[in-house]
């Protein structure tokens, strides 16, 4: 079994091909905070240099990429969200075994290396005891949450389809979400991207009707814009290591369903004339669909995870046929590039100074 297979099926977060500023780590393991760098079979050897020419040891590789971590952690959290959990780098070749640990001193600083793990062999018939000393307490300890997955549309596919399936059919009919769903209509129209059969259903002056793959897209919107504002409330909440509250709070000011009182998606928690949400499911959904956002700590990758969560929600033919397309990163980057190159040498829109803004009700 591969290293990475078997420290999955020991229950551990794995991030293979992890990139740092330095370099790229073999395998991460984010919650234990954990470097493990591998080499061929008889490679492995800390004094030994990285590859030829580098001049670099095996060790000083290990040690960087702990440092640029702890850097970037430490970047994002004060020091009591920090911890004390040490941070660790393995070294093998799948056969013989080193660890060093660091410690975070009481400045925020990180200390010294120590070994802790010096050219144990684990072979092949072995492999019990490695995945004893992988269980051990040397790894067991956790900081903060999991990583959100890499694809979180898995994650929240069933939400999807319980608000499809039991929540809009209860609230379907109600003024409310008649109002949410053409407020959503709207902005699909202003965009120029609005299913073609409901707007021939519009344009007839016929009652208000819907189509089924209409329906199913605005479920999905709102799914989508639930979990955006999720993530948004988790990332300014504590993060990593948790935060004010919990997720199953009310509507206080930092309740979920006050982060979803306003916009199309808001129908879920539409208030009834006592002012408690209409549909009690509705809230609920809401409620656990922010619950299973505040599972996850959102600020360690650095990929867009919501474009994936997008990309895996709506399919390819439907984005087609709404028009709708999310700019890839290599485009982006491309046009943010060439905006500020010399071909474009001046601001490519200039907006106006606070100074200059005047009267603007006007």
């Amino acid at each position: 079994m591969r290293l990475a297979a078997l420290l999955e099926a020991l229950g551990y977060d794995v991030e293979p091909e992890y990139s740092v500023p330095s370099g790229r780590i073999d395998i991460f393991l984010p919650q234990r905070r954990a470097v493990i760098e591998t080499k061929a079979v008889g490679m492995a050897d800390p004094d030994g240099v990285r590859d030829a020419g580098s001049g670099e040891t095996q060790f000083a590789q290990c040690e960087r990429y702990v440092r640029d971590e702890f850097a970037r952690e430490r970047g994002m959290m004060d020091l009591d969200e920090l911890g004390d959990l040490p941070y660790k780098a393995v070294l093998t070749d799948g056969r013989v075994w080193w660890m060093w640990r660091w410690e975070i001193l009481s400045d925020g600083a990180l200390g010294a290396a120590r070994l802790v793990v010096g050219g144990q062999k684990y072979g092949a018939k072995s492999a019990g005891a490695l995945a004893e000393w992988l269980a051990s307490d040397a790894f067991s300890r956790t900081a903060g949450k999991a990583w959100a997955p890499r694809d979180p549309s898995p994650v929240f596919a069933p939400f999807r389809d319980e608000l499809r399936d039991v929540v809009y059919p209860a609230l379907r009919e109600d003024a409310g979400t008649r109002t949410k769903r053409d407020l959503w209509l709207d902005v699909l129209r202003a965009s120029g991207c609005a299913p073609a059969g409901e707007l021939e259903r519009r344009a007839d002056g016929a009652a208000y009707s819907t189509t089924p793959e209409g329906d199913d897209l605005f479920v999905t919107h709102t799914v989508l814009v639930t979990v955006a504002r999720a993530v948004s409330r988790a990332m300014t909440r504590g993060g990593a290591r948790g935060g004010r509250g919990g997720a199953a709070d009310g509507g206080g000011d930092d309740g979920p369903l006050s982060h979803l009182s306003e916009g199309f998606a808001a129908w879920p928690v539409a208030p009834g004339a006592g002012g408690e949400p209409t549909h009690a499911a509705g809230a609920d959904w809401v409620r656990r669909a922010f619950a299973e956002v505040d599972k996850y700590d959102w600020r360690a990758r650095s990929r867009d995870l919501l474009r994936a969560l997008y990309q895996g929600m709506v399919p390819p033919e439907q984005r087609q046929a709404f028009g709708e397309f999310y700019t890839p990163d290599w485009l982006a980057e491309m046009q943010r590039g060439l905006l500020h190159s010399q071909r474009f040498p001046q601001p490519s829109v200039d907006f106006p100074k606070r100074e200059e803004w005047g009267d603007l009700s006007s």
